[in-house]
């Protein structure tokens, strides 16, 4: 089964700055099945916007890393973490198409308690979206936030916009015309990430 090391090559495609973390190519916790979709998240961390959250690379003591294969920064530089299968899904409603081995996992920059997501960084988001659904062949209906697919439902709060929002922008992006972004929504974290 596949490490996707074409992932670099689809982000560039974006327009926006791409950066390959040293190694990505063979990092990741085995194979993956293939693609079937796109898990949105964010990392619930309080960083700069020109800072590359490590913890997605490295992991946590309780989760070890990868935990996704798309670090998205929040003025919109891309970095290619892993090629290969990453924990940021979980428990999911359809593991045959969100779980860990069909899903790609994109962890953007947000506190997820509040924090307006930039334009820049919304445009990348969508953008990368969009270029993942193009090259492995999935409906834009399979780009879910983690609070989509999570199971027991409720369970994560991530991403902290409106995902049809989202979803109806992805759509212009790829129609060529100009979407707004989805307005941020404040909530409740329901559990630390």
């Amino acid at each position: 089964m596949p490490y996707f090391t074409n992932l670099a090559d689809i982000a560039r495609r974006t327009g926006y700055p791409v950066i390959e973390q040293p190694g990505w190519r063979g990092r990741g916790h085995g194979a993956m099945s293939g693609v079937r979709s796109v898990v949105c998240h964010h990392d619930a961390a309080r960083q700069g916007a020109g800072t590359f959250n490590t913890v997605i690379q490295n992991g946590r003591s309780d989760l070890p890393g990868p935990l996704a294969q798309f670090a998205l920064r929040r003025d919109g530089t891309i970095h290619v973490v892993a090629a290969g299968l990453s924990y940021h899904a979980g428990a999911t409603i359809n593991d045959a198409v969100f779980g860990n081995s069909w899903s790609l996992g994109i962890e953007a920059g947000n506190d997820g308690v509040g924090e307006v997501w930039p334009e820049r960084q919304l445009d990348a988001y969508a953008k990368l979206c969009l270029e993942l659904s193009r090259a492995f062949g999935f409906s834009i209906d399979n780009i879910k936030g983690h609070k989509e697919i999570c199971r027991p439902a409720g369970r994560k709060s991530d991403p902290t916009f409106d995902m049809n929002a989202f979803r109806a922008r992805v759509r212009a992006v790829a129609d060529g015309a100009p979407a707004p972004g989805p307005r941020a929504t404040p909530i409740v974290v329901l559990e630390s990430r």
